[in-house]
Formats: structure tokens, sequence, C-alpha cells
């Protein structure tokens, strides 16, 4: 048991610590721990927490998280946040050699979003550093969505045969096409220019979300670059030591 506890690490927040927010958002952070790769060879419990959120930083190796209902896969550079009530932990097992960091924060309340929580309760919780890294080393990121529109055309591609058959939520594979060209237009302009780009699925969904595009139902991201050195296509795991 003492071996185990060496190779966690916890430390806590003092409880009469003052916040210095005042009203509704009161964030305050209750403890940061680490994890070391050794650890992840020791059975756990599936746990959730009910009064605040949990964010962990991977830090080393790789392996599979259970999110809910779900197995993630995670790697180094991976950022997993657990709002408040989310069950999870790492599988346990000898081959299995995780680094990690973690912070726990209670009394967020994000506008939109329920009391504890960080993200959308339907929003995945693994998401890559990599892609952030990306968009601090742009010089703008421009967005690109659209509206859900119906044609009428009865073209078939969305996997019903007319327009009418076609429930909310799924996509009209015109809007798509349509909103793939001008990210292809976009991105060949950039490059006539010798400026560099990278499409983002995940900074796009991030600020369809977010609402930052009024009303559209698919967005993409495309951070920008004029740097000496094209930074979107040489990405390294992140590395603390």
């Amino acid at each position: 048991m003492q071996k185990y506890q060496e190779l966690k690490v916890l430390s806590y927040v003092k409880k009469d610590v003052q916040s210095v927010f005042q009203g509704e958002n009161t964030p305050k952070l209750l403890y940061v721990g680490k994890t070391r790769p050794a650890a992840s060879a020791h059975p756990r419990i599936m746990h959730s927490h009910q009064d605040f959120l949990e964010m962990v930083l991977i830090v080393s190796g790789s392996g599979e998280y259970f999110i809910h209902d779900k197995v993630c896969h995670v790697e180094a550079g991976d950022l997993l946040i657990y709002n408040s009530g989310v069950v999870h932990d790492e599988f346990a097992g000898n081959k299995i050699e995780i680094g990690s960091y973690c912070i726990a924060i209670s009394g967020i309340h994000m506008p939109g979003l329920r009391r504890d929580a960080l993200i959308s309760d339907d929003c995945d919780q693994v998401f890559s550093c990599g892609d952030a890294e990306n968009i601090l080393a742009a010089e703008c990121v421009v967005l690109i969505g659209t509206h859900d529109h119906t044609h009428g055309m009865n073209c078939g591609h969305c996997g019903f045969a007319t327009c009418e058959e076609r429930f909310e939520g799924v996509p009209c594979a015109i809007n798509t096409v349509d909103v793939g060209i001008a990210i292809g237009s976009a991105c060949a302009v950039a490059a006539d220019h010798r400026v560099d780009t990278r499409v983002m699925f995940s900074a796009g969904l991030a600020a369809q979300q977010l609402d930052w595009l009024d009303g559209c139902t698919r967005v993409f991201a495309i951070p920008v670059s004029a740097s000496s050195k094209n930074p979107f296509f040489d990405r390294k795991p992140i590395t603390v030591e």
C-alpha cells in the first residue's frame, strides 16, 4: 500500500482559502494530483464526483479509459474533462503505463451549461492538446460553417429517399458539400499567398458548441500561420519532465 501511495501524489488546497471570484460563478481549486506511470498497473474503482469537475492531462504512455459507457483510447497530449457525475477511470494492467496530472475544480457555472460542468454533457470528454497548440501557434483562426437548409432536391445522399423523410439531426449532404468547397477554396487562396493552414474538426466543433457562428450546424476551423515553418504538420506529443 505504501508503495502505491508513492506512485500517486495529491496536494489539497486549504478549505479556508478565500475565492477571488464573486457572484454565481465562483470556481475553486480543490486539489492537484500526479499519477506516475507505474500506478496504472494497480486496479482502481470506477467513480464519479458529484460536486466538482476533474481535468486529467495525459503526459506519458497510452491506454484506455472507461468514460460513462464508452471505452476511449488516450495518449500523451490528451486532455480529459469529467463534468460532475461522469463515471470514469482507466483500465489497469501490467502492460499499461500512463502518467498523468489532474486537477479538481468546484463552483464553476459556465453560460449555457449546468453547474460544475466545463463542456456539454453530450460532448466527447477526450481532447487532443496537439490541436490546442496549433490554435495557439496561429496568427488567426477562420471559422466556416453552414446552416441546415432543406433544398428539396431529393438527391438521396443523406440516406433518405426524399428530403421530407430526413429527420432532425441528419445533415444535408448538399450543405456539407458546399461548406467543403468553401473550405477548399479558402485553403487554396491561403496557399497562393504562401500562408500555412490546417483544417480542424475539433476546433470547429468547439466553436459550434459555443454558437460562435449563430445557428450553424456544422462548423470547421482553419488556423492560419505566416511563420517561417509550418507549425501544423510537425506535431509531437507533449512531454513533461
